[in-house]
């Protein structure tokens, strides 16, 4: 897919905790992110992110498992005049669900 036919994300500054918290309150459901790696290259910075945690609540249409599920994102931000003018944002969705409904972890 050309990245320029992508639906560009709202902008927002990355790294900022109340962004977290804020992000934590509208998807109680999901696991918090930990481990971020960036890499930056001229007027784009791609940002990688590990989310893990236990499922407690219903989540992709699944009932709560206790589980533990890791899910990986990606995000590649375009800067313009210092700041995020466009994101590319890529979950692991088909991974966490295969986490939570596949075989139990022996």
């Amino acid at each position: 897919m050309d990245p320029s036919a992508a639906r560009p994300r709202k902008p927002r500054r990355p790294g900022r905790p109340e962004a977290d918290t804020a992000h934590a309150a509208q998807h109680p459901r999901r696991p918090p992110v930990h481990g971020r790696g960036r890499v930056v290259s001229g007027d784009t910075a791609a940002v990688r992110a590990r989310l893990s945690g236990r499922q407690t609540g219903e989540f992709l249409g699944v009932h709560p498992t206790g589980r533990h599920i890791e899910m990986m994102s990606m995000e590649i931000h375009h800067i313009t005049a210092d700041r995020i003018g466009t994101t590319w944002h890529v979950e692991d969705f088909f991974g966490a669900l295969q986490q939570m409904t596949g075989p139990a972890p022996a």
